[in-house]
């Protein structure tokens, strides 16, 4: 987490996560249709994010980028995925 915001009646916070998917195969691409994650907190989900379809080819790596941003959790998150990086 890269930052934290807290007042006595609201929190918000931001998360820049990175990964790496490897392909080791050389035989057959791989085709990805949705990854999602998520963050959470005493098992209840503060963020979900999904990245995009794509494929990896023979012996390929790639790194993924997210960035997420929550503001104002009082009742219900306000969430913002930003920035997909590949």
């Amino acid at each position: 987490m890269s930052k934290l915001d807290v007042s006595n009646t609201s929190l918000g916070a931001s998360w820049d996560v990175a990964f790496t998917i490897d392909n080791p195969n050389m035989v057959s691409w791989v085709h990805f249709d949705r990854i999602e994650g998520s963050i959470l907190y005493k098992d209840s989900p503060l963020a979900i994010y999904f990245v995009e379809p794509f494929d990896l080819g023979l012996k390929e790596q790639r790194m993924m980028h997210v960035k997420i941003s929550m503001t104002e959790l009082r009742n219900q998150p306000t969430m913002k995925v930003s920035d997909l990086e590949e």
